[in-house]
């Protein structure tokens, strides 16, 4: 890779600098980072200026590993036969981002983990770049050679790992047997942290627990990102229409009385409308359901022409190819004035730097998801100056009502609470909010109003409401966003007596609806950050607050420790050890060994556990252990033919444990120890594969098939999915003996998975193409025996769309088999629609052919899609020629 260092921004060299130097210390650290501000471009230097080799990307989707990739090739001059992407397995791979281009790039794309083994392999030296998402580790780490270490793994927008322990995205936070990484990076926009426990008491994985996530080697805000000019500044808008507006009983009329489209319709006049007053040209609206942003996207269509003439409305969500939502947004951002409304899927990585302007149509509760949808307004475009974000509220009058009165009735909190999240990411605001408490009677409606905070916050409201709209938000804004310190610490005092402590959960809110939970998690922030008050930190002392319950929690595990070796002797706890406190000491003991070997345990707690005789490596000692046993037996008896009843140190056989030594690859120095008392590695090689064979003869007698899975083992303990595929790799590599190469074919075993996996799907397709007259099997299609037919049509579709030149895209296309179903049925259609106007004329929207195919309906869409000009070139083309446009 070739990555010119020169091309980093000033903030991005700050963010190399210290990632570099916390590197030095250790093997993780984490980035964070204001969206726009440019991770992607920092990671990629990262791993140039460490030299590293073999490197892991990971992010959550497969549209993200799709642009990522293509930035990482612009930008470093990556060896194309060097990069593999890992995609999901094929359920995922459906219901998120199935198609999404990875296949139109010139780069290896599987999710077989036996190719991924055979890819590597076969790249032994030299560079190597996986490309992979979170779902798709454990398949990745299943194909890995035993003992392949990346040097490097980035964790692309890492807040997504935060959560509970051994959910799907946290598989890559420690080493496996199958997977080893040498230094992780953390890259963020939005830190998540968590309580070290959550619900019902299981563990989380918080971004603040260094030992899991490594120090901050950077930090830039999106308040610092602003000031420096990095990303544009940006502006709130609330927009409030009431009952009897005018715009209201428009909406009525236009929609004919639908009440839904009438909300959709008010929502698209008031983004157009502000989009128009500050001279927004390009916007993302979010919704929590795809049939309201499908809404949206529709009514904006209708009656976006008589606010603003051309404007143009899309919609995109998670369940469309990737490849038409990558023509959308190729689209959006040529057009001179467009809207993409999208239900949860562009608010993460989304590089649109024209959008301007992001309305939250919809209630959005979280505060990463309603930071990562902002910094889709806030990155930098030639003429933007400002980022806009809007938030439509409904206002009902009742009988009587005055405005105060009917807005707090209504429902405001998914507005506060993008508010809250917005004043959390700058201090201006805050500070602001603060000035106002000082002045104002708390019960009284007087505010003064302060130049600064009206620049970032502008109401849109019919004339005769909007100066008590403005008094209402302003004063809710100051008494929702600015509880006194000494409240909330007089709550922590009240929950101290109730409770007995000051752990309060993240969670927590008290009667009166305050969040204590979240005041106390903000307190250990600050703190850590060195900017809580020190009048406020002897306070929270003075009460036995705890600004580092980890520390604390470590603490009392080794006193633990201790109060064990008192009582035992020593200090091997077992597995599953619980003490009388409740405290699973022997997993405690278990994650401090995972820190040592991933290099996170700090230097005071090593040295700690070491002075109370703590084995760090359990199983180095028991090897010692066993090894002197050999030794024992050799002198004993002058030869290393142990027999099997001959036991070692802790119960185990001496035999076994001899025959592991060659089939864990043990390193150098164990080898030439086990060499030098006499042991003959070839001899224990051969007694090893024997052993292999023997145990795959009685799984073949007992299942009638050679292939057991890849966590299989014997009932005697022998990993024989394991050994099975180390044969097979060793096959592809040419170095598996004839003999045996010979002995396992007799069993009818297969070396080449990818192969026979083929062929049985092939049967399959064969048996379903005599039985229906086609090849058109559905997505989720199920065979009578079991066998997911819909799944394997999908993989085949995505390895083989772009090598029509392999024989097995030939042979299924010799069946009949569309590689691209959806261009397919489209030929398909307008061959139909083609004979039935040239017969009849014209044809009805509600035609439908003889085959069932609703070929009227289908038609109007084309139609649609021409006059939007959404409608690919060629297809186009094909209408206009045929006269069907």
């Amino acid at each position: 890779m070739h990555f010119d260092l020169n091309s980093l921004a000033e903030h991005q060299h700050e963010g190399l600098n210290g990632t570099l130097q916390v590197f030095q210390r250790g093997n993780r650290a984490q980035v964070h980072m204001a969206c726009g501000t440019g991770k992607t471009r920092l990671g990629q230097a990262v791993a140039f200026a460490t030299a590293a080799d073999c490197v892991l990307v990971l992010l959550p989707s497969l549209s993200l590993i799709s642009q990522t990739l293509a930035a990482w090739i612009s930008l470093g001059q990556l060896p194309l036969d060097r990069i593999l992407c890992v995609c999901s397995d094929p359920s995922v791979a459906e219901s998120e981002d199935e198609d999404v281009g990875i296949v139109d790039l010139p780069v290896e794309v599987t999710t077989d983990p036996l190719a991924i083994g055979t890819f590597i392999e076969r790249r032994s030296t030299g560079p190597l770049y996986v490309f992979c998402t979170y779902h798709s580790v454990p398949t990745l780490a299943a194909g890995l050679p035993v003992g392949f270490l990346f040097d490097l793994g980035i964790f692309d927008e890492a807040h997504r790992t935060a959560g509970y322990v051994d959910a799907g995205f946290t598989f890559a936070l420690h080493d496996h047997s199958t997977l080893k990484i040498g230094k992780r990076l953390f890259l963020t926009a939005t830190p998540k942290h968590l309580p070290e426990t959550a619900r019902a008491g299981f563990e989380v994985y918080s971004m603040c627990n260094e030992e899991v996530y490594g120090p901050v080697a950077y930090h830039l805000s999106m308040q610092e990102a602003i000031a420096r000019g990095i990303i544009c500044d940006f502006q709130v808008i609330i927009t409030v229409v009431g009952d009897s507006g005018p715009k209201l009983r428009d909406a009525y009329e236009v929609v004919e009385e639908d009440w839904a489209g009438a909300n959709a319709t008010i929502h698209a006049v008031e983004l157009v409308r502000a989009m128009q007053q500050v001279g927004a040209r390009k916007a993302f609206t979010f919704h929590n359901f795809i049939s309201q942003s499908r809404l949206f996207s529709d009514t904006l269509n209708k009656v976006g022409d008589r606010l603003a003439p051309g404007i143009q409305g899309w919609h995109v969500d998670g369940r469309m190819a990737g490849s038409e939502r990558h023509l959308i947004l190729r689209q959006f951002i040529e057009c001179d004035m467009g809207v993409v409304s999208n239900a949860r899927c562009l608010s993460e990585g989304t590089d649109a730097p024209v959008v301007d302007m992001v309305g939250f149509l919809d209630p959005k509760e979280s505060s990463t998801d309603i930071v990562q949808a902002l910094g889709r307004a806030l990155r930098r475009a030639p003429g933007k100056l400002k980022g806009y974000v809007l938030l439509p509220v409904r206002l009902k009058l009742g009988h009587g009502e005055t405005v105060q009165q009917a807005l707090a009735r209504s429902s405001m909190k998914h507005i506060w609470r993008v508010l809250s999240t917005v004043a959390e990411l700058d201090d201006r605001i805050k500070d602001e909010l603060v000035q106002i408490r000082r002045r104002v009677d708390p019960d009284s409606w007087g505010i003064t109003p302060v130049s600064s905070l009206l620049d970032k916050l502008e109401v849109h409201a019919p004339a005769e409401l909007l100066e008590a709209v403005k008094e209402f938000i302003q004063h809710q804004l100051v008494d929702r966003l600015t509880v006194s310190w000494e409240t909330s610490f007089g709550h922590l005092q009240r929950y101290l007596e109730e409770f007995g402590h000051c752990a309060v959960p993240k969670r927590y809110v008290t009667a009166n609806g305050s969040r204590l939970g979240l005041w106390c998690a903000q307190q250990r922030t600050l703190h850590a950050q060195g900017v809580l008050a020190d009048d406020r930190r002897v306070q929270l002392e003075a009460i036995g607050f705890d600004f580092d319950p980890h520390a604390t929690s470590w603490a009392e595990a080794f006193q633990e420790l201790r109060q064990y070796k008192r009582n035992q002797g020593h200090a091997n706890v077992p597995a599953g050890h619980v003490t009388g406190t409740g405290r699973n000491l022997g997993t405690w003991c278990s994650e401090q060994r995972k820190a040592y070997r991933a290099g996170r345990l700090s230097d005071s707690r090593e040295e700690q556990l070491r002075s109370e005789g703590f084995a760090f490596d359990v199983n180095e000692d028991l090897w010692e252990e066993n090894f002197k046993a050999l030794q024992a037996f050799i002198e004993q008896n002058g030869h290393s033919n142990v027999p099997e009843t001959v036991e070692g140190s802790r119960g185990i056989k001496l035999a076994d444990w001899l025959r592991n030594q060659r089939t864990r690859r043990i390193t150098l120095a164990r080898k030439r120890r086990l060499e030098g008392v006499g042991v003959s590695l070839q001899a224990v090689a051969e007694s090893s594969w024997e052993d292999g064979f023997e145990a795959l003869l009685e799984y073949f007698e007992d299942t009638l098939s050679p292939s057991p899975p890849l966590e299989y083992e014997s009932p005697g303990g022998f990993a024989l999915g394991t050994w099975v595929s180390y044969q097979r790799q060793r096959y592809q590599a040419g170095k598996l003996e004839l003999n045996r190469v010979s002995r396992l074919e007799r069993l009818g075993f297969v070396f080449n998975m990818e192969s026979a996996a083929f062929e049985d799907g092939l049967m399959q397709l064969r048996l379903f193409q005599s039985t229906h007259g086609h090849c058109d099997v559905p997505t989720t299609y199920v065979t009578a025996a079991g066998y997911k037919l819909g799944s394997w049509c999908s993989n085949q579709r995505t390895r083989l769309k772009s090598r029509p030149e392999d024989p097995r895209a030939k042979a299924l296309i010799d069946l009949g088999f569309k590689m691209d179903p959806i261009a397919a049925a489209w030929e398909k259609h307008f061959t139909l629609a083609t004979a039935y106007v040239a017969e009849h004329g014209s044809m009805p929207s509600t035609y439908q052919a003889s085959s069932g195919e609703k070929v009227g309906a289908w038609l109007y869409r084309q139609q649609q899609k021409l006059k939007k000009g959404t409608l690919p070139e060629e297809q186009a083309r094909l209408l206009a020629d045929s006269g069907l446009a």
